[in-house]
C-alpha cells in the first residue's frame, strides 16, 4: 500500500506530464504565387530551319536576378520530341547564370513544331516557360506548308514557294501543270528566290486530288518540293501507323533509280512494298524490325521514257493491311 507521501508526490506530478505542450511540426515554406526574380537569355530556343528527319540543338542560359540563391527544382519539356540537360537540383547564385540544353528530335513531315520547356524554381508556384520553335524544311519551302481544302473551303487561294537559303531558283512545273504566277513572267524576269502562286483544285486530272501537290524547280539541292493537301477526296483513315506517308525521291536521272525507306511506326513486320501504278518498278531489297518498328528498303525505278514528273503509291504490305504511301520525284536532266 502506497504511503501519503508517495500519493501525494504522483499527484503533484501528474499534471505537469498531461500540461506539457506537445512537440510542433516545422512550419511549411511559404510559396510565392508568383513567377521567380529569373531570366531566359535568348527568351526561345530557335533552331529555325531543320531538313527533314535532322536534330536541332542548341542552349540558353538562366540568369537568377534577385539578391538571394535560386534552386532549380526541375526542368521538364511539354512534349517527348524534347531532350534537356539535367538541371534539376541546381543552385543559380545571385546575379549568375546557368546553362540549359535541349534537343529537338527530328520529323519528316514539312511545317512548323513548337514545345516548350518548364523551368520550376523552388518556393514559387509558377515555372518559366521557355518556347521551342523549329520549321522543318528542305531547301525550297511553301508558306503555308499545307492547304486545308476539307469541306471544300480553300479550293482555290494563293501560296508563297521560296528558298531557304535565298538562292534564286526557277519553277518548272506545279503538279505537272506550268505555274499560275502573279506578278512575275518568266519570259521577261530573272529568276528569284520567292514566288506567289495561285493554286485551283478543280483543275486536278482524271486521278483527281492528290494527296501532295508536287512542285518542281531547279534548285540544285531540293529539287521537289512536296506540299501537303488535306481534301475530303484525297484523305484516308491510315490502315497501318507509318513515321511518314510520303517519299520525295528529289530528281532520277535517266535511266536512273532512287533506293528509298519506308518505316512502321509499329512492330508488325513489313512482308511487301508494291508499285500502285505503272510510273516505276518497285523492288524490295530488304526488312527489318524490333520491338518498336518496321522498315522496308526499296529501289524505286521510274518507267524507261518517263520524263518529268513521276508520281505513284507505294502499297506497303503487313499482316495489318496494306498501306498507301505516297512518292513522287521528277525524271530527266537537270
Amino acid at each position: 500500500m502506497k504511503s501519503a507521501a508517495a500519493i501525494c508526490l504522483a499527484a503533484a506530478i501528474a499534471p505537469i506530464w498531461f500540461l506539457a505542450p506537445p512537440a510542433t511540426a516545422q512550419e511549411p515554406a511559404e510559396i510565392n504565387p508568383g513567377v521567380p526574380p529569373i531570366s531566359v537569355e535568348p527568351s526561345v530556343f530557335d533552331f529555325g530551319f531543320l531538313a527533314p528527319n535532322t536534330n536541332g540543338r542548341g542552349s540558353v542560359q538562366i540568369r537568377n536576378n534577385s539578391s538571394e540563391p535560386m534552386t532549380v527544382l526541375k526542368v521538364e519539356p511539354t512534349c517527348k520530341c524534347t531532350t534537356i540537360s539535367k538541371l534539376d537540383g541546381a543552385i543559380i547564385p545571385p546575379g549568375e547564370t546557368v546553362e540549359l540544353e535541349a534537343e529537338l528530335a527530328g520529323a519528316p513531315a514539312l511545317g512548323p513544331r513548337t514545345a516548350a520547356v518548364k523551368v520550376i524554381i523552388q518556393g514559387y508556384a509558377r515555372p518559366v516557360e521557355v518556347p521551342v520553335r523549329a520549321e522543318v524544311a528542305m531547301k525550297v519551302r511553301s508558306v503555308p506548308a499545307y492547304i486545308n481544302a476539307i469541306g471544300g473551303r480553300n479550293l482555290t487561294g494563293r501560296l508563297v514557294v521560296e528558298s531557304t537559303d535565298k538562292a534564286p531558283f526557277r519553277i518548272l512545273t506545279v503538279d505537272g501543270h506550268d505555274p499560275h504566277y502573279l506578278s512575275f513572267d518568266p519570259a521577261k524576269d530573272a529568276p528569284r528566290a520567292s514566288y506567289l502562286l495561285e493554286y485551283d483544285l478543280s483543275e486536278a486530272g482524271p486521278e483527281g486530288v492528290r494527296r501532295f501537290w508536287v512542285v518542281l524547280t531547279d534548285h540544285p539541292i531540293d529539287p521537289v518540293l512536296d506540299v501537303r493537301v488535306r481534301h475530303d477526296a484525297a484523305g484516308s483513315r491510315p490502315v497501318v501507323k507509318m513515321r511518314d506517308y510520303r517519299v520525295n525521291c528529289g530528281r532520277i536521272a535517266d535511266g536512273g533509280s532512287y533506293t528509298a525507306t519506308v518505316e512502321t511506326d509499329i512492330a508488325t513486320p513489313i512482308q511487301t512494298v508494291l508499285a500502285g501504278n505503272k510510273d516505276a518498278e518497285v523492288e524490295l531489297i530488304s526488312t527489318e524490325s524490333d520491338a518498336e518498328w518496321s522498315k522496308a528498303t526499296v529501289r524505286v525505278t521510274p518507267r524507261a521514257g518517263l520524263r518529268g514528273l513521276m508520281y505513284l503509291p507505294l502499297m506497303v504490305g503487313t499482316a495489318r493491311g496494306i498501306q498507301e504511301v505516297d512518292c513522287f520525284g521528277v525524271v530527266g536532266p537537270r
